[in-house]
């Protein structure tokens, strides 16, 4: 039994290379359909590999597609070949599978992209999308780990197309994770000024944590550290000359790196329009709790950068940010967190994403994390088990809906 059960994995392996030779003798007359199919139709288990390599893919669900007729052809390295068939008649029709990747290195990676292997005429049907959930550009999969997501085909604009089948052979592409070493600890005290300076918050319309020391002439200077060695030297200028201030902290050689205690960091700045978090490490963060509460001009906000995995609470975090029309935070990590009450107490927005985030650990003490508004508020969060917490343990406007990420993709495409 086991000999067969080899001979069959071998004879895949050489299927497998015969078809990448194919689609490599198509590339330039233009994609022919292969119609070369393994027997597999919806696990598969891939044999060990060096670096990253597809583990296993599982089918999660469907909605219309041909089962007899969908199927995963093969996987190598971080390459998914699949051979998909939707609805001919239904224009919400879809197809779901979970895929793992499992590295076996020694150094972390993070996610760049998906790209079609081989060229764009390896994905032969342009009338069909997919979307990624759980999956995310700089995510990271450690030494030794796994990374978990489920990718969905899907008709583009739900339209339907007069080709069903979709033939497609995309690469999970991953680089290297190089995480730049700290210049230095954020100085967070506000006793004579703003981050050991002498700058006042109301006197500050915007913040940029930026890679570099290039202080103009002329420019308010202070040693910006907790080590008291300039590897953060603030500066201030400003630029139109309204008494309002630019801070810039720049870094000397490195990323910086912000205290593990960020509360109330930026509290009731009144005139702070935005800030730009981009060389900033929030890794060792634990306490965001009213992190920009009360800082009502606030219009902008960027927190992509953000490294949220060792955050215990978020309470109040933008409490009273009213200005904010969304909020992307579809990368937060909240896995740690076990207060999120009030968090956006005081809001108004017209989306906040959560892509990532998990409620369902939370003490029941968190009934407050989504705004009571008026309006219409869309909240997109990971998956069913997190909208049925949210939906059974915290209070909301009716005007509000809550959405998985696939639900949401899918009532809005675009």
């Amino acid at each position: 039994m086991k000999d067969s059960k080899e001979k069959a994995a071998k004879s895949n392996s050489w299927i497998f290379l015969l078809l990448i030779c194919l689609a490599t003798c198509f590339m330039g007359i233009g994609f022919a359909r292969i119609d070369i199919l393994l027997d597999i139709t919806g696990n598969v288990a891939a044999e060990a590999q060096d670096g990253l390599f597809i583990t296993e893919v599982n089918y999660v669900s469907n909605t219309g597609a041909d089962l007899n007729n969908s199927k995963i052809l093969n996987t190598y390295q971080t390459m998914l070949n699949t051979d998909i068939t939707l609805s001919a008649t239904d224009p919400n029709s879809k197809i779901t599978y979970e895929v793992k990747i499992y590295n076996s290195t020694d150094k972390d990676y993070e996610f760049d992209e998906v790209y079609y292997m081989l060229g764009e005429n390896t994905y032969d049907n342009e009338d069909i999308t997919f979307s990624l959930n759980g999956l995310s550009k700089s995510d990271i999969i450690k030494s030794k780990g796994t990374i978990t997501f489920n990718i969905t085909f899907y008709y583009k604009n739900n339209t339907l197309s007069a080709d069903n089948q979709l033939i497609s052979m995309l690469n999970f592409n991953f680089e290297e994770f190089v995480m730049l070493v700290s210049a230095g600890t954020l100085n967070t005290s506000s006793i004579s000024g703003l981050f050991g300076g002498t700058i006042q918050k109301s006197n500050v319309e915007r913040v940029y944590f930026v890679n570099h020391e290039n202080v103009p002439t002329g420019a308010t200077k202070w040693d910006a550290s907790v080590e008291g060695n300039y590897a953060i030297t603030g500066w201030a200028v400003d630029d139109n000359q309204n008494g309002i201030y630019e801070i810039y902290l720049g870094a000397n050689n490195g990323r910086i790196t912000l205290p593990a205690n960020c509360s109330s960091l930026f509290y009731y700045y009144t005139n702070l329009l935005s800030v730009d978090f981009d060389n900033a490490d929030s890794s060792q963060v634990t306490n965001m709790s009213y992190m920009f509460g009360y800082s009502f001009a606030l219009t902008e906000l960027d927190l992509s950068s953000f490294d949220t995995s060792n955050v215990t609470t978020m309470a109040y975090m933008f409490n009273s940010v009213s200005k904010i029309a969304s909020f992307d935070l579809s990368n937060f990590d909240t896995s740690k967190t076990t207060s999120m009450n009030r968090m956006f107490s005081g809001c108004s927005p017209q989306i906040v994403r959560l892509d990532k985030a998990t409620f369902s650990h939370l003490p029941s003490s968190n009934k407050n994390i989504i705004p009571n508004v008026s309006s219409a508020l869309t909240v997109v969060v990971k998956d069913t088990t997190e909208k049925n917490w949210l939906m059974d343990n915290t209070y909301y406007g009716s005007n509000t809906q809550i959405l998985t990420v696939e639900e949401y993709e899918s009532q809005y495409p675009n």
